[in-house]
This record gives structure tokens, C-alpha cells and sequence, in this order.
């Protein structure tokens, strides 16, 4: 069963992922990968599209709340 399978298994959700939803998924099922071979490193995990997805949204909403 994957990560993302069990989540929506836990938490009684059988909807689509969002896109955002998607990446975070993504992310966690990387990080918490037991073989340290196949688990995502500190440099590729700062890289990946959920990190830089935050990044945006923090951006967007500072900007919004200035305006």
C-alpha cells in the first residue's frame, strides 16, 4: 500500500489530491523512505516542488497582506 493510500485509508478521504496535497504526499513519502540508499537527501529534499511551493505561498500572502 503506498503512503499516500494509507493516509486517505486513516483519515477516510477517497477524493482526489490537489496538487499541493500531491507534492506534500510526495515529500513525506521521500523523507521517511526506511532505506537510507533510496531516502531523500537534505540537499535534493530543499529542492523538491513542495518546498518551493511554500516558499511561494508565503511570498504571495505577504505580498497581499502589504497591498
Amino acid at each position: 500500500m503506498s503512503f499516500v493510500k494509507l493516509v486517505q485509508w486513516a483519515i477516510n478521504d477517497k477524493g482526489p489530491l490537489d496538487r499541493e496535497r500531491t507534492l506534500a504526499f510526495e515529500f513525506l513519502e521521500l523523507c521517511l523512505e526506511l532505506d537510507p540508499n533510496k531516502r531523500i537527501s537534505a540537499a535534493q529534499g530543499l529542492e523538491h516542488p513542495f518546498l518551493s511551493c511554500a516558499e511561494e505561498d508565503e511570498y504571495l500572502e505577504d505580498e497581499v497582506s502589504i497591498a
